[in-house]
């Protein structure tokens, strides 16, 4: 499985991963031949890389999280998320629930290699890299041996480490030149 960016798939190449947004909702399934259309669609709704099979090996890639718990994942975390930004309250309980999903999948394949979450849009950035740091986090103190009860409490930790930027302003948050003194 090879990871390319938008400017690197070719028609005729075929997606090796489900591609979800951040609701949960499959945007393209796993198996499907790209053609020029559903790589301009891609580029549309601002995805901006996708996983496809390696033509010259199958390499046997296997998720360190189950189909079921990235996408419940995702969901929740950009609920949280949200709700945060509009209200300043997050339901605890359901982020709490899945983040204890995670760190099983983690725990029963810890020896899987990484692949980052399929939410790549500009929008969904910052949930998107709780998800991964999260998941990378979670590796590092398996190997660091503790125990389940402080890696679910670390995770937690981890996937709210940037809910405070909701609060930012997006026009600031995603602003390309210096920030002003005010900003």
């Amino acid at each position: 499985m090879l990871r390319l960016s938008l400017e690197n798939l070719q028609p005729g190449m075929i997606t090796a991963k489900n591609i979800y947004n951040a609701n949960g909702n499959r945007l393209l399934g796993y198996n499907v031949t790209l053609d020029e259309r559903l790589i301009a669609r891609l580029a549309n709704i601002g995805i901006d890389s996708v996983f496809v099979k390696n033509p010259y090996f199958d390499d046997g890639s296997q998720e360190i999280l189950h189909e079921k718990t990235r996408v419940k994942t995702i969901k929740l975390t950009q609920n949280a998320f949200t709700a945060f930004r509009r209200s300043k309250a997050i339901n605890l309980a359901d982020l709490h629930n899945v983040v204890k999903m995670m760190v099983e999948d983690v725990i029963h394949n810890r020896n899987v290699l990484i692949h980052v979450t399929d939410i790549r849009t500009h929008d969904d950035y910052t949930f998107g890299h709780s998800i991964n740091a999260c998941l990378i986090a979670t590796v590092i103190d398996i190997k660091m041996r503790l125990s389940k009860q402080e890696l679910q409490e670390m995770a937690f930790g981890v996937i709210l480490h940037d809910i405070g930027k909701m609060l930012v302003p997006p026009e600031v948050l995603n602003k390309k030149e210096a920030l002003s003194t005010e900003e």
